[in-house]
């Protein structure tokens, strides 16, 4: 038997197989491989060890989906400007003149490994409560300053806790720089989103997303001490609509961040 496999081999250059395919025999454990053939670098068996490597294809990308449930997240109200909400089962958004609601989501992104690259674009995924936005849209920002997330809860008469963050401070004896996490300072003028998307929340108990910009979140991964998350602002027109806070009993419907990534390379 031994005699036929070698027959079978000779005049045989480069990459082999006995089914007539390249590159299909590998070296077995220890560099071993059929009488007459070495193996090489590549791990297949050759005839001589100045013939080429074999010309693989690349390996599949090796990727991996994180779902990053948010770290913090709160509202802040312009009529109550110094109370907290960051302990309720809702965030809000509001465009109505003088009781303006911003909501605040930040991720902790620890989770992707420091060599992993972004794949596509991360996702924001909310869901809207059964009593959502009757008209409007929420646009998304980067925050640029820190913040605390705080405990208050949300009264039936629309009043919080006195806490922090607020519509005036973001953290305790500290003030937004633009009070309501205002433009420039407080918040990135421009979208974090792709193409400036915003986020539809009119619909009741209802899932929705959108992609965030690759770069904000590799900017994040980068250096941690940058990440102050995301500011979610009601398009002009919208009235209250309540969002899913990461508090909520429902855990599949908590903020969360879909990041896709794989190893370099990949």
């Amino acid at each position: 038997m031994e005699l036929l496999r070698a027959a079978a081999l000779v005049g045989l250059a480069g990459c082999f197989s006995p089914a007539g395919r390249d590159c299909a025999v590998t070296c077995a454990a220890g560099g071993d491989c059929p009488h007459g053939y070495v193996c090489l670098a590549d791990r297949y068996c050759h005839t001589s060890s100045a013939d080429p490597l074999c010309n693989l294809p690349d390996a599949a990308p090796q990727v991996t989906t994180t779902e990053l449930e948010a770290e913090a997240d709160t509202y802040v109200l312009e009529l109550n400007a110094l109370d907290n909400y960051g302990g309720d089962v809702a965030i809000a958004v509001d465009a109505t003149a003088g009781s303006m609601r911003v909501s605040l989501l930040r991720f902790d992104l620890t989770a992707i490994p420091d060599d992993r690259v972004l794949a596509v674009p991360p996702v924001l995924r909310l869901c809207t409560t059964d009593a959502p936005s009757t008209t409007g849209a929420v646009e998304i920002y980067r925050v640029l300053e820190r913040w605390s997330e705080g405990l208050g809860v949300r009264q039936p008469d629309e009043t919080g806790s006195p806490g922090v963050a607020n519509w005036t401070d973001r953290m305790a004896g500290t003030p937004w720089t633009n009070i309501g996490i205002g433009a420039p300072t407080s918040r990135e003028p421009t979208a974090a989103t792709v193409s400036g998307a915003t986020m539809p929340v009119t619909a009741p108990s209802t899932s929705v997303q959108v992609e965030i910009l690759p770069e904000i979140v590799d900017a994040w991964r980068a250096d941690d001490a940058t990440n102050f998350g995301l500011a979610l602002l009601p398009a002009a027109g919208t009235d209250r609509g309540l969002l899913v806070a990461r508090e909520s009993p429902d855990t599949t419907c908590r903020p969360t961040l879909v990041v896709t990534h794989a190893a370099p390379g990949g």
